[in-house]
């Protein structure tokens, strides 16, 4: 495993499954029996039909792939293919189809789920789709694999193999061993039909090509058997036929190829057989007699001549290095170490330990300059020199503590589980895990955590504490090439994660595949893909593919769910660190491939400058100086009457949405440097943004911008900066009054598209203040609202802009006076009150007359139908439910109590009742809710309306509504806090249209506030309550004009009637404005009636101070999420898409549900539904289920459109109807 760091080129998983495979089978299975199961095989021929009459083989465990073992069952397909192996016990199996006529193999290693039936697929053909061909001079066996399925074939001369099954994108090792030399290479199917292999000559004395006779020295300490030697091609010769066994790969050939030996044990020599003359590196693979861990070192070259070679290779002799592995002052315990050699910019493998419960380890490590580290850690220098070789070396104490650092976590009872599976749903064994915790005090990642997946893919982690995590999963788990993932988590209570990565992308499945090319041995890359899209969970999540000092194309494939994403190259150079990065956005739905990128190709062009007026970051950072880290172009359009040559970056602009091109700025002396490479031809924006520590501790930032038409490469793009210009002003309301929070944006007045723009909030007086570079400017809201006119600036300029009214707004607008009479309130029903129980004073409750809840009488209904009982109750008389009574409604399945007043109906959930559930939420009960006398009291009491706000008109009555706890001989203590939301019914006398009367909480100043409700049955009203207080039933009518001879007027009407939406003034609704993220989460929000929480929204760092109670409330609750850790986007617009799945969020969190088959049956009533995206599937089946979503055509979805505030206020509206509706039921 250790030579796999080392290899140029790519690295497939394909080749580290392989060697893990030799040295872990014995092992991994050794668990618990699992329960039988069956097996169905399917061998299939190049056409995908059944092959009959092909004997099949079953075994036990994984094998190395083209090898077989003794089989436990044995079996000939049918006429469709077809072979069913029964009772199978255990989890882990081989299966294998031969063709003798052909004398091809085809198997795989196979994992079997005992909870759903396992089926197999293999292809057995030569058929020419997708697949390999070539010839082999001489007697070989050839395996090619992916590291799980295999085809092999014994001594044939020619060969054709139809890998179809794989799917066109996969990446194998191609393996051929004759005499004792194995020769192999990788390859890949991507964009390659058929890939034509070199001849193999399997045999000796092969004209104009080399055999090695090598004698191994090996030194003393170290086992004698399985000594493997591996020859690594530099440089060989092109006029031997063995050449292109050495070349750099092309069509498909991802590698150079490399030939390997086993050292015989007694003779100490390896014969290898059919090279190309030439320079090659040469590797010795030894082990430790005392340790499974093996050790690689890198010999002197070897220079092969045509024919006959003898060559000694020696393995200096080693030394033993013990000592304590420390990080961050702690012993790093069993943990995995390792010590690396360098040969130019390859770091090799030479040895690998695991510390024990103290920290301490021991390991035999070759002479030279090394570095010994720890994974996720740090390194450390390490220099062995001759003297002590074959002497044990004590190194004491060894800081690997690394950059980040890590130290003790905060202590913590909660656990972390994370599950890693493949796109088939398969365990990854082997993964690594990497737990990240954020300090928040500290404001700084520490590691706390890391493991390796086992052979179910599992990793357990204990004893954390609450708060904000990092977890990264590489699936290879040598955390170098290939791919991984990552996410943030945020750990509350005992959390389950998983994650699926796989470098292959199942048929059927979404992903992107590709290249990306580096050029250069000190370079290495990677490719991010980050969601755009809202997940199903809300989680943030990344996927990546590294490649390490890749001198050739590396192929890449990475597995995706559905959805759009922001796709970003980032190149590295190992003395420079990052160099460049190449992004966009880029829909995935299939399989989307995206051709090689490699931005070093002398046809694309080049941008280079220099940045002046600025200096580069320092730690600790330097006040008042302007500083610049980066340079950004991004491409705007491209250019009328181009007539240049198409480049090999074209497509980057044509695949990608909002292409961008950034670089870091360099600083060789008082002048920083940029260059970007990898553009095609067009007009871009090309910026940066400048920052300033002030002595207060704050920083200030301005955008500097310039457009560069590019036809051919330009030096000298230089960016001059100087001390911008100063803009302040103050934001007011048309009263003259401070509008405190407001996001105040700078735009320039070009008419070129504009990506960029500075964002500021104002202060409590309103003010704000804007840096900006020379030129003409406006301001608006962040809601698109306009702040004064169009101002021009130069440098060092301070403008002072006065009072900037807000003439209308959207975010929290006063009620406007209503414009007609306020209605006389008319005569309600008035229903006779049914017989109730006399009343009976209560103890501890004073002498007020209540009614006693007895366990006797609620005995009488416990066994009602259905999770609630029913109870009449005088009006305006409070009820005294004791304790017993409560673990009687409890104990029997009762989740609510159905009090009836008569004119009005209480559900009071048994949850509200609970006395230890009460102080959990309301601290200050502990003492009395611990009391064993202590009971439950409630009240519902009606009394005359107070004088409302104006704009409002009474529509029923006042109630006085509490809940307490009281004791004897004690005053009750009212409940702050409810667990659940109480529903109540209460009469309206309104007249006019039902759906403009609410009920509203009327704060001690006389204020109202909205509470979620709706009209039920005749002259009535529902409403969700969160807390108990004093409530009003009032009508609010609107009085917008633009809305008269509307569809959506009446819903637009209720909608203001209800608090959830206002207008932008007393008369203009804007029915047909688009609407932005916080905009319909502040409406969802007032819809649920749920309490601001701005400490929920502290993650996001785009957010005013206005905004951050409504989007932390929404958070909370689950119904939203932001677009990555830190932003919101507030102020990017709605798609109706964004819509529903919030809609069907906020519908399933109050008990609406739906299988996967009525998911699949409601979507499939519009020509629309199956665009809907995997994880928005189930959300917007169920806003559609319940009524709230629907079609803009009859089978129409169309959720990609903008939302329109006509549109969300409808749907708002139908979201409240059904949720009380359902509540109500």
């Amino acid at each position: 495993m250790l030579t796999l760091r080392t290899r140029m080129g790519i690295m497939s998983v394909i080749s580290i499954l392989v060697v893990a495979l030799n040295v872990a089978i014995p092992m991994a299975f050794a668990e618990e029996v699992a329960p039988p199961t069956n097996l169905l095989v399917r061998v299939v021929d190049a056409d995908g039909q059944g092959r009959p009459e092909v004997p099949v083989r079953l075994g036990e465990g994984w094998v190395n792939p083209g090898t077989t073992a003794q089989a436990v069952q044995e079996a000939t397909t049918n006429d469709e293919g077809l072979v069913v192996f029964e009772n199978i016990a255990g989890d882990a199996y081989w299966v294998a189809a031969t063709d003798t006529n052909l004398g091809l193999t085809a198997g795989k290693n196979v994992w079997l789920d005992l909870d759903e039936g396992n089926e197999v697929v293999l292809v057995l053909d030569s058929a020419k789709k997708a697949g390999i061909e070539g010839e082999i001079d001489g007697s070989a066996t050839l395996t090619v694999s992916d590291g799980s399925y295999w085809w092999s074939t014994n001594d044939i001369s020619s060969y054709s193999i139809e890998l179809q099954t794989l799917a066109e994108n996969r990446v194998y090792e191609y393996r051929v061993e004759y005499g004792t030399t194995i020769y192999t290479r990788i390859i890949g199917l991507h964009d390659q039909d058929i890939v034509a292999m070199p001849t193999v000559y399997a045999k000796e004395g092969v004209a104009g090509c080399s055999d090695i006779n090598a004698t191994v020295a090996i030194p003393s300490g170290f086992k004698s058997s399985g000594v493997v030697v591996e020859l690594w091609p530099v440089n060989t010769s092109s006029a031997s036929p063995c050449h292109n066994l050495a070349a750099s790969g092309d069509d498909g050939i991802l590698d150079a190829g490399t030939w390997s030996g086993s050292v015989d044990p007694s003779s100490h020599r390896v014969v290898l057989n059919g090279l190309a003359p030439g320079m090659y590196a040469a590797i010795v693979r030894t082990q430790d007699s005392e340790s499974p861990w093996w050790s690689d070192v890198l010999t002197d070259g070897v220079n092969l001549a045509e024919g006959q070679n003898e060559v000694s290779l020696e393995v200096p002799q080693p030394a033993t290095v013990k000592g304590v592995a420390m990080i961050a002052g702690q012993p790093a315990v069993e943990r995995q170490i390792y010590v690396l050699e360098r040969f130019d910019r390859f770091g090799i493998g030479v040895s690998y330990a695991q510390t024990d419960d103290n920290g301490a380890f021991e390991m035999t490590v070759p002479q030279g300059n090394l570095e010994i580290c720890i994974q996720a850690a740090g390194c450390q220098s390490l220099t062995v020199t001759g003297d002590q070789a074959g002497q044990v070396v004590d190194l004491g104490e060894v800081d690997l503590t690394g950059e980040e650092g890590r130290q003790p976590l905060p202590p913590g009872d909660r656990s972390l589980t994370v599950d890693v599976k493949d796109g088939l749903g398969k365990p990854v064994g082997g993964a690594g895990v990497l737990v990240e915790y954020w300090l928040p005090d500290e404001e700084r990642w520490i590691v706390a955590e890391e493991a390796t997946t086992g052979d179910h893919g599992r990793a357990i982690f204990n004893d954390l504490p609450q708060g904000r995590y990092w977890i990264s999963v590489d699936q290879d788990g040598d955390w170098a090439n290939g791919l991984g993932f990552e996410q943030e988590l945020w750990i509350d209570e005992d959390e389950q994660v998983e994650v699926v990565v796989d470098e292959n992308i199942p048929e059927g499945k979404d992903g992107v595949q590709g290249e990306i090319g580096l050029g250069f041995a000190e370079y290495s890359g990677s490719i991010l893909f980050t969601p755009l899209d809202e997940s199903a969970d809300g989680l943030i999540r990344r996927w990546w593919f590294a490649v390490d000092y890749a001198t050739e194309p590396a192929l890449y494939s990475v597995l995706l769910p559905e959805g759009r994403y922001d796709v970003e190259f980032l190149y590295y150079r190992d003395d420079q660190g990052w160099i460049q990065s190449i992004g966009g956005q880029l829909d995935v739905d299939g399989t989307v491939t995206l051709p090689e990128l490699y931005p070093w190709d002398d046809q694309c062009l080049t941008t280079s400058g220099q940045v002046t007026g600025a200096q580069p970051w320092s730690d600790p950072p330097v006040s008042n100086v302007w500083m610049a880290d980066w340079v950004r172009m991004e491409f705007v359009r491209g250019l009328e009457g181009d007539g240049g040559q198409e480049t090999p970056c074209d497509w980057i602009v044509d695949t990608l949405d909002e292409p961008y091109w950034q670089a870091p700025v360099w600083y060789p002396g008082d002048v920083g440097e940029w260059r970007l490479n990898g553009l095609p031809r067009g007009r871009y924006m090309v910026f940066t943004d400048p920052y300033k520590l002030l002595d207060d501790g704050d920083y200030i930032s301005y955008t500097y911008f310039d457009y560069l038409d590019l036809m051919d490469p330009v030096e000298g793009f230089d960016l001059e900066l100087r001390e911008p210009a100063r803009v302040t002003g103050r934001v007011v309301q048309e009263d003259g009054a401070p509008v405190q929070g407001a996001g105040v944006e700078i735009w320039p007045d070009i008419d070129e598209p504009w990506v960029r723009t500075q964002t500021t909030y104002t202060d409590e007086e309103g003010q704000f203040t804007l840096y900006t570079m020379p030129g003409s400017f406006y301001l608006q809201l962040e809601d698109e609202t306009p702040l004064g006119e169009v101002f021009s600036v130069g440098w060092g300029d301070d403008v002072d802009l006065g009072n900037l009214t807000r003439a209308v707004t959207d975010t929290e607008p006063e009620p406007e006076p209503e414009p007609s009479p306020t209605p006389q309130p008319g005569p309600g029903p008035q229903p006779s009150p049914a017989p109730a129980p006399a009343p009976a004073p209560a103890p501890g409750t004073g002498s007020d007359e209540v009614t006693l809840l007895e366990p006797d009488r609620v005995a009488e209904v416990i066994d009602t139908p259905g999770t609630e009982v029913s109870f009449e109750i005088p009006a305006d008389q409070p009820v005294v439910i004791p304790s017993n009574v409560v673990e009687l409604l409890a104990s029997s399945g009762k989740e609510a109590v159905r009090f009836d007043y008569g004119a009005v109906e209480v559900n009071l959930p048994v949850a509200n009742l609970d006395r230890g559930q009460l102080a959990e939420l309301n601290p200050y009960l502990a003492a009395i809710a611990g009391n064993a006398n202590a009971q439950i009291r409630f009240t519902v009491k009606e009394t005359e309306p107070a004088r409302l706000p104006a704009g409002f008109a009474a529509a029923g009555g006042l109630y006085e509504i509490k809940l307490e706890v009281a004791v004897p001989d004690s005053e009750p203590v009212a409940v702050s806090k409810l667990p659940e939301p109480v529903t109540i019914t209460v009469p309206i006398t309104w007249t006019g249209d039902p759906v403009v009367v609410g009920l509203w909480y009327q704060k001690d100043d006389g204020s109202l506030v909205p509470v979620p409700s709706w009209p039920s049955g005749e002259q009535g009203l529902t409403a969700a309550l969160r807390h108990f207080s004093r409530y009003v039933v009032a009508a609010r009518q609107s009085s917008f004009t633009d809305v008269k001879g509307h569809w959506a007027r009446r819903n637009i009407e209720a909608a203001y009637a209800h608090g959830i939406i206002n207008g932008f003034d007393a008369s203009t609704f804007g029915p047909d404005r688009a609407v932005n993220r916080i905009q319909f989460v502040a409406m969802l929000t007032r819809a649920l009636g749920l309490e601001p929480d701005a400490q929920a929204a502290q993650r996001f760092k785009d957010l005013s101070p206005a905004w951050e109670g409504v989007a932390g409330a929404a958070y909370k609750a689950g119904i939203v999420r932001g677009v990555s850790a830190s932003q919101f986007e507030p102020n990017r617009q709605m798609s109706r898409l964004e819509l529903a799945v919030m809609i069907g969020r906020a519908l399933k969190t109050h008990g609406f549900s739906l299988s996967e088959a009525e998911v699949a049956e409601i979507l499939s009533r519009f020509k629309d539904g199956s665009a809907v995206p995997m994880w928005a599937r189930e959300a917007v089946a169920t806003a559609v289920k319940a009524g709230v979503v629907r079609g803009v055509r009859r089978d129409e979805l169309v959720l990609d459109r903008t939302a329109t505030r006509a549109e969300t206020a409808s749907i708002v509206v139908r979201f409240l109807e059904a949720w009380l509706r359902e509540d109500q039921q």
